[in-house]
């Protein structure tokens, strides 16, 4: 049974429970029922993608009953429900909530993750029922814009502009694997990005930044950086 921040590798993902937490109260619920919601990590292993609408999430209490997925629950957690394609190496953060009685039985529930259907040894967590919330990641707090996009002079690349914020307390770290640009089921190689990577944000610091990928197939190509994503449609 892994504890809180362990990371384990469950078919094709390395998942890992970053906390939990029992909201009581929410408005909406019935008297006597409250939310559980877990955030976690997810980064795709390989060798292909990973649909994170699949996910398989279940929490069982000290009593052994078990409890279904909620998307309400999830949604109003830190980072929501997940969703889309996560190709290797890409890492997706997300909540994974439940609605049970706020009463739980025991100390402690067991959150249990899948990638997909059908897998035969889920990972397991043991997680606090009446823990300290989660401290939220500072990437979170990232502000991310993109105010163009154009082909170079010899429309061998895609130049993306914008600027990133860092509104957290804390220095944020922003490397190359932060960074896609995603189309169809591939991604589009990154040829430079000025400034050079790493970017290190210290606290209430903003960055223009200008990112240059190799041409992507004609259509839509998505660009994300951290949970920011900005779809570029009509490309030639």
């Amino acid at each position: 049974m892994a504890k809180v921040g362990t990371l384990v590798d469950v078919a094709g993902a390395r998942v890992s429970a970053m906390g939990g937490r029992l909201i009581k109260n929410v408005a909406g619920l019935p008297a006597g029922n409250a939310y559980y919601q877990v955030d976690f990590t997810v980064t795709a292993t390989g060798p292909g993608a990973l649909d994170a609408s699949l996910f398989q999430m279940e929490l069982g209490d000290a009593a052994g009953k078990r409890y279904a997925l909620s998307v309400p629950a999830s949604q109003a957690g830190s980072y929501g429900l997940p969703g889309g394609q996560l190709l290797p190496g890409i890492t997706l953060t997300a909540t994974a909530g439940f609605v049970v009685p706020d009463d739980l039985p025991g100390a402690n529930v067991i959150w249990i993750f899948s990638p997909r259907v059908g897998d035969a040894s889920p990972a397991r967590f043991q997680l606090a029922v009446a823990g300290p919330p989660p401290t939220p990641d500072p990437r979170s707090r990232v502000v991310v814009q993109v105010t163009g996009a154009r082909y170079s002079n010899d429309t061998a690349e895609i130049i993306i502009s914008g600027g990133v914020g860092n509104s957290s307390q804390e220095p944020v770290t922003v490397s190359l694997s932060d960074i896609s640009l995603q189309t169809g089921g591939s991604l589009v190689q990154v040829t430079v990005t000025e400034p050079a990577l790493p970017w290190v944000l210290q606290p209430g610091q903003n960055l223009a930044f200008t990112i240059r990928f190799a041409r992507p197939p004609a259509g839509t190509a998505l660009f994300r950086m951290f949970q920011s994503s900005f779809e570029l449609s009509g490309l030639q």
